[in-house]
């Protein structure tokens, strides 16, 4: 199932709203999150989760994952160490940015999603009361696929970089000699890799980013080779 046949399955509905327990369950499986405006101050999900958070201002930002709401900075007790930590670690953590406008237009919820969805409808008898979004959490990427993301993308950026000589030398060998040929240029193409990962507040090692280069090398030539 899409997200745009779960969607119009649950479109056109009288708040107060609810996913069916068949129909959270589908979401769940197919690792789908509903979001839905309920009263006047929240925002609730269902689906590969089940929660629900406040909105106390037009506007407000919420920001989730495959595992829950990640906490924001002014919902958690300053005093409270572990709630500080989980904070400061969750902005590192690959997330979707939920921006819930209550009262905004003549629609009393909507939402601004930078992420693919699909909307619905939930009425309160003759009037909108919410337009909705269903999410396909399966697209959004853990920090292993996007590190292995952009690890080949800028390992296939410095193959395009090769001198002519060197880039004609590639091709007029066969698949493995080129990727012995690569692996063992590495470190021309690990260092300066290295500074994309600075954001993510680890230490890298140019042999690890070396070894991760070697790994996956092969695929990367055949790639460039049949590009």
């Amino acid at each position: 199932m899409t997200i745009k046949e779960f969607a119009e399955s649950i479109s056109g509905r009288q708040y107060p709203f609810q996913l069916t327990i068949e129909e959270r369950n589908l979401a769940y499986v197919n690792d789908f999150i509903v979001v839905y405006g309920d009263s006047d101050d929240l925002v609730s999900f269902e689906g590969v989760f089940n929660d629900e958070a406040s909105v106390m201002r037009n506007g407000t930002i919420r920001r989730i994952n495959k595992k829950g709401i990640l906490p924001d900075w002014d919902s958690i007790d300053h005093n409270d160490y572990d709630e500080v930590r989980a904070c400061i670690l969750g902005e590192s953590e690959p997330c979707v940015e939920i921006k819930c406008l209550w009262a905004n237009s003549e629609v009393p919820w909507e939402y601004e999603i930078d992420f693919p969805h699909e909307k619905f409808t939930i009425y309160e008898e003759d009037e909108i009361f919410c337009i909705g979004a269903v999410l396909d959490m399966r697209l959004l990427k853990s920090k292993e696929e996007l590190l292995e993301q952009r690890l080949a993308n800028e390992t296939r950026t410095k193959l395009e970089d090769l001198s002519r000589e060197q880039t004609n030398k590639i091709y007029r060998m066969n698949v493995d000699e080129a990727a012995t040929f690569v692996a063992e240029n590495a470190s021309f193409i690990a260092a300066p890799v290295l500074k994309l990962f600075e954001d993510d507040g680890r230490i890298w090692d140019a042999n690890v980013v070396e070894d991760q280069i070697k790994n996956n090398v092969s695929q990367i030539v055949r790639d460039a080779m049949r590009g």
